[in-house]
């Protein structure tokens, strides 16, 4: 994980394989889980893309809470579905 921590980026988007209901993403797999807790950390602003199988979806290791992130962007996604991801301070936009 040195490698990830040696690096920065003004913006991170990603994926996650699943959402709790109480918002926080998580992965299968912990080595991705890892990276991308790195990359939220070392990134200037990180984005979710989050769709209706991330929704569905779920992993065993937890990556980070909605309310880590500074944005959102749903796509096929709406109404109640969206409820974890409406936190303060976390901008969502629906495409």
């Amino acid at each position: 994980m040195r490698a990830v921590g040696e690096h920065f980026a003004d913006r991170v988007f990603l994926a996650a394989a699943g959402m709790t209901a109480a918002g926080v993403l998580t992965e299968a797999d912990p080595l991705e889980a890892e990276i991308k807790r790195a990359m939220i950390a070392q990134s200037g602003r990180a984005t979710l893309l989050l769709d209706a199988a991330t929704i569905n979806g779920h992993g065993l290791i937890a990556v980070a809470a909605i309310g880590e992130l500074d944005a959102v962007i749903a796509a096929g996604v709406a109404g109640d579905a969206l409820a974890p991801v409406r936190v303060p301070g976390v901008e969502l936009t629906s495409v």
